[in-house]
């Protein structure tokens, strides 16, 4: 009789843990409202004073107190890929329900160094492209203060689970880039309204030229497409990367400006500092996301 009321209680006390904690879906993560986003549109960079209109619902301002929550979504992009931020304990998951549509993606940051070790005594760094993970933790946005903030899901180290292996991947997104940035940079426009739905999301671009070099040093370049509209690279990635965080097996090369680019493929983020004004940019992140043509006279 002891052993059945211990085995009771201990079940409530489970069942009380667990519904502390609602789960989310990406995609009420990410929406913002079009309206917000169209302001965001008309303001550009110059009052950031108004940051918050693109950012999630679920981080508060000022973020004293954050929600843990629960998100469950299919790996795109596995950990030790990203490694240009938190030493590679990054990847991008989709809304699995929602399919590919707009709000579906999102990035997993881990944070601290506890959390960093628990997750790595449960294998996170394992995870493979369609793995479906549980992750417990809290939304953040960075940089903050600035109308071009990425939203990020900062996981703690319990909570975590793996649902299911090995499911089938979706194509890239194919998109423009005036769905990102219309015109060239600097004098363009950052398309926030139509740009944001994707944040996170993996697509594809194709026939575009590269222009120029946004930073030699670490590896990126900018592209124009036929209507002269410019969107750039981040190397975030260790296979698209002139730093330290290179794989050391990489072959990526600068291509040469006025290059054909036929194809690329990555995730869409933003930087930081002062890159932060060009707004939404493109991250290869897979050998072979870079596909090069001719070099134009």
């Amino acid at each position: 009789m002891k052993r059945l009321l211990t085995a009771l209680v201990l079940m409530v006390f489970a069942l009380d843990a667990q519904a502390q904690y609602r789960t989310v879906s990406i995609r009420d993560i990410q929406r913002v409202p079009l309206d917000s986003l169209l302001a965001c549109d008309a303001l550009q960079n110059s009052n950031n004073a108004r940051w918050t209109l693109q950012t999630s619902d679920f981080y508060p301002v000022p973020p004293a107190v954050r929600e843990t929550i629960e998100v469950v979504g299919q790996v795109i992009v596995p950990p030790k890929t990203i490694t240009f931020t938190a030493t590679g304990w990054t990847l991008i998951l989709r809304d699995a329900e929602a399919g590919q549509d707009e709000w579906s993606y999102l990035m997993v940051r881990v944070g601290s160094s506890t959390d960093t070790a628990s997750l790595y005594g449960q294998n996170f760094l394992n995870l493979q492209q369609g793995d479906v993970v549980r992750l417990r933790g809290y939304v953040d946005e960075f940089p903050s203060g600035n109308m071009n903030s990425y939203t990020q899901f900062v996981p703690i180290g319990a909570g975590f689970q793996v649902i299911d292996i090995g499911t089938p991947l979706p194509a890239p997104l194919t998109k423009e880039v005036q769905d990102f940035y219309e015109g060239i940079y600097p004098g363009g426009k950052t398309k926030w309204s139509t740009g944001e739905p994707f944040e996170g999301a993996y697509i594809e671009l194709t026939d575009l030229t590269v222009t120029g070099y946004v930073n030699q040093t670490n590896g990126t370049f900018s592209m124009v497409d036929a209507y002269g509209n410019e969107i750039s690279t981040l190397d975030a990635s260790e296979w698209f990367t002139l730093r330290a965080h290179r794989d050391p097996t990489s072959t990526y090369a600068l291509p040469k400006q006025v290059q054909r680019v036929d194809t690329v493929r990555g995730y869409i983020t933003t930087n930081s500092g002062q890159e932060a004004v060009r707004g939404y940019r493109i991250a290869p992140v897979f050998p072979g996301d870079l596909v090069l043509g001719e070099i134009l006279p």
